[in-house]
């Protein structure tokens, strides 16, 4: 049997090819990929967090700037109750805020279970009763304004309004209710009221003239539950 003849390898003169390996590289890469979208979605909600407190201090600020009644026309504007400010003082209020922007009442008159209501005259420069505050469980539910309040009213808001005017300018109204004031059926007189709830204004009226003008929390306001009174 012939002898099989093997080739000698010089393993000095055949180099062999190594590849360097760089793990690192590939772990980077994969830390990339794991985290990188994880970042991006933080930082988004972060600026998203940003631009919400920022939209909501607006809209506060919005709310405090209020229109106030002796600076507009605020039946001519059609302006709703909610955001109309009377001397700085507007619905919702408690006792403390509305006593801080007008100091005391010059006439108080309480009535069970928890209704409370504040005049103001000499103390707001009018002579007689110009605005009456009626608060319920301490929270101001309606601002009434009187003929004396009229050296602070602007054209079509004024006290003495007729009828007509009324519905020429507000439209028609979402009630109308009978009143009587007085202590007996004799001495009593009748009045009406005419009430426009979507923009939260009630007229009581004497004969076809505007007596008393109230702010009450419109329609739409009361529903939604914004204000609970």
């Amino acid at each position: 049997m012939a002898k099989r003849k093997t080739k000698k390898v010089d393993l000095k003169e055949t180099p062999i090819e190594v590849k360097e390996v760089k793990p690192e590289i590939k772990i980077q890469t994969s830390f990339n990929k794991i985290y990188l979208i994880p970042a991006l979605v933080i930082i988004l909600l972060v600026l998203f967090a940003i631009f919400i407190s920022k939209r909501n201090a607006n809209e506060i600020m919005d709310v405090e700037n209020l229109y106030e009644i002796t600076e507009n026309d605020i039946i001519k504007e059609k302006i709703s109750a909610d955001l109309v400010g009377v001397k700085g003082v507007k619905l919702g209020d408690t006792l403390d805020r509305v006593k801080e922007k007008l100091g005391n009442a010059d006439f108080q008159r309480s009535y069970p279970p928890n209704i409370l209501n504040w005049e103001y005259a000499s103390s707001i420069d009018t002579l007689g009763t110009g605005i009456l505050l009626h608060f319920e469980g301490g929270i101001l539910t309606r601002i009434t304004l009187a003929e004396p309040f009229n050296k602070y009213l602007i054209d079509k808001t004024k006290i003495g309004s007729t009828t007509e005017d009324l519905y020429k300018n507000l439209g028609k109204p979402t009630d109308i209710k009978f009143i009587t004031e007085g202590d007996s059926m004799q001495s009593s007189k009748a009045f009406k009221k005419i009430i426009f709830g979507n923009f939260g204004y009630e007229f009581v009226m004497n004969k076809d003239l505007v007596k008393f003008f109230s702010l009450i929390l419109p329609d739409q306001v009361k529903n939604k539950g914004l204000v609970k009174i």
